[in-house]
């Protein structure tokens, strides 16, 4: 990619913004924040949930018979 491209890019970026602000106002910075705070809740309980698919997998992996058994049951 060019320089030329990457300031084309740039600027049609900071356009779509000033057309959402004239829209949308300050509303446009509580979706932006509302965004992020959902993204960083989801990343969270996935980050919670690998840990427990390893656990499940060890387990299973262990287990009689090849069947997967939850070790917290």
């Amino acid at each position: 990619m060019h320089r030329s491209q990457n300031v084309t890019i740039l600027t049609d970026i900071r356009n779509c913004f000033r057309i959402f602000r004239k829209h949308l106002g300050r509303r446009m910075y509580i979706v932006f924040v509302l965004t992020a705070l959902a993204v960083s809740t989801e990343a969270f309980g996935i980050a919670l949930l690998l840990p427990l698919l390893h656990m499940m997998e060890t387990a299973g992996l262990q287990g009689a018979g090849g069947v997967m058994r939850a070790p917290f049951l």
